[in-house]
């Protein structure tokens, strides 16, 4: 189950990467790199991007500028977060049903 869960964890983040992808073909400059403001953005950077922001660690150096990558990003964010709990109860559970029946 824990195999599973890391699995769903890192497809969840890539699933993210072409909708960044798509946006940013659609609206150019819905993000910016803040070390190089006027390069455009690389795939790669947006797995970076992706993969800060679906563990809340965002370190701001991409910044989602408009407000479809802002919107977008949030989601990430609430569906990280949401995963994570869920994820946290249902071990909680397993281990306190197996405590329960080895008691």
């Amino acid at each position: 189950m824990l195999y599973a869960a890391v699995a769903l964890y890192l497809l969840l983040g890539a699933l993210f990467v072409p909708l960044y992808g798509l946006l940013n073909m659609l609206q150019p400059g819905s993000f910016r790199d803040g070390t190089l403001p006027d390069a455009p953005l690389q795939w790669q950077q947006l797995v970076y991007f992706s993969y800060t922001t679906l563990t809340s660690s965002v370190y701001g150096d991409i910044l989602p500028v408009s407000w479809w990558a802002r919107s977008l990003a949030n989601l990430e964010i609430i569906a990280g977060m949401l995963f994570i709990a869920v994820v946290m109860s249902r071990l909680v559970a397993l281990y306190s049903e197996s405590k329960g029946e080895h008691s």
